[in-house]
C-alpha cells in the first residue's frame, strides 16, 4: 500500500476518497485507517455477486468499526455524486471499466472509449485532487513471445494499456504533476533497486503505479 499511494499517502487524512473496483475492500479500508473521513467503494458485482465480496466487505467494516466506508454496487461510468472527491483510487481496475483489446495508441475507437473513462475521473474529482491507479502493462517479454508468464500466468497482456498511454490520456484531460513506480514484490522490498525500472519490469511483472493531479 505504501508503494501504491506513494506521495499521496499523507493526503488521505480527512479526505473524501472513491475506490473504483474495490472488491472486498483492501484499499478502501486502508484509506480509512489512514484517516480518510469518507471512502466510497464501487463494485458493480456487489449487487449480484456470489463471490462473497459484499459479505466480506461488510464483515471487515463492522469488525474495524469503519462506518465511513460505504459500498456502492454501481458501475463507475453510471456513478454520480454532488460532492467531488479528493482522491480516486483504481487498484488493478482501470482496464475493467471499459474493456478493450486494441492498443489505444493506434486504435482511435478504443482510445476514445478509454478517454471517456478518464474524463469521468476528472469530472468526479476536485480541482487539485489526485488519481492513483495501478495496472499490468500491455508490453511484457512473455506476452510478446506468445508465452504464458510464470510470474503472472493469468494476465492477458493485450487487454491492458501501457503506462505512457494512460499518462497521455490523463494529460489530455487536465492532469499533470505525474509520478510513477514499477512493481516490486512486498516480500522482497530490497529488490526495488533491480525491479523499479521499465526494462526489468518488461522482463518480469510489467506492473506499474501512476499518479496524477487534476490541474485544469
Amino acid at each position: 500500500m505504501h508503494r501504491f499511494f506513494g506521495p499521496c499517502l499523507p493526503m488521505l487524512k480527512d479526505a473524501r476518497v472513491l475506490d473504483v473496483g474495490c472488491g472486498k475492500g483492501t484499499t478502501t479500508f486502508y484509506a480509512a485507517l489512514c484517516g480518510a473521513k469518507e471512502v466510497v467503494g464501487l463494485d458493480p458485482e456487489a449487487s449480484g455477486s456470489t463471490s462473497g465480496s459484499t459479505q466480506t466487505f461488510s464483515k471487515i467494516r463492522e469488525e474495524l468499526g469503519l462506518e465511513q466506508c460505504i459500498l456502492e454496487p454501481t458501475d463507475f461510468m453510471a456513478y454520480s455524486t454532488e460532492t467531488p472527491f479528493d482522491l480516486i483510487l483504481l487498484y488493478n481496475s482501470i482496464n475493467h471499466i471499459r474493456e478493450v483489446t486494441s492498443d489505444i495508441r493506434r486504435d482511435e475507437a478504443a482510445r476514445e472509449s478509454q478517454s471517456r473513462v478518464i474524463a469521468k475521473i476528472a469530472k468526479v474529482l476536485k480541482p487539485n485532487g489526485w488519481v492513483v491507479l495501478c495496472d499490468a502493462g500491455r508490453r511484457n517479454l512473455f506476452g510478446d513471445l506468445g508465452l504464458r508468464s510464470p510470474l503472472a500466468p493469468t494476465i492477458n497482456w493485450k487487454t491492458h494499456q501501457t503506462l505512457g498511454a494512460w499518462r497521455r490520456l490523463l494529460a489530455e484531460n487536465g492532469f499533470g504533476d505525474f509520478c510513477h513506480n514499477w512493481y516490486v514484490p512486498y516480500i522482497v522490498p530490497w529488490a526495488g533497486i533491480l525491479l523499479d525500472n521499465p526494462v526489468s519490469n518488461y522482463l518480469t511483472f510489467s506492473h506499474f503505479v501512476l499518479r496524477g493531479r487534476k490541474i485544469k
